[in-house]
């Protein structure tokens, strides 16, 4: 049983990568349950405690490589270009 908890908590604290011309974006943000961005203007986060995620609008940096937002409750969240 403690090797299922252990994988599941890994599996609920690990990022979704989701892609987009060749392109993967891997987001972080404590609590995040499931993630989706493709390098639009808002990426989808979903954090534990809530039924669903939601879609927040994000700010990239000069480069394109990494976008932030924070989520309805505050909760910064962080998605990164991964090549």
């Amino acid at each position: 049983m403690k090797t299922f908890s252990v994988c599941m908590s890994i599996i609920l604290l690990s990022g979704c990568v989701s892609s987009q011309n060749g392109s993967n974006w891997q987001c972080s943000a404590n609590g995040m349950i499931n993630s989706s961005y493709s390098g639009g203007n808002t990426a989808m986060i979903h954090l534990s405690g809530y039924s669903r995620g939601g879609h927040y609008k994000v700010s990239k940096n000069e480069a394109g490589t990494v976008a932030t937002g924070n989520t309805g409750n505050g909760t910064p969240f962080v998605c990164k270009k991964v090549n």
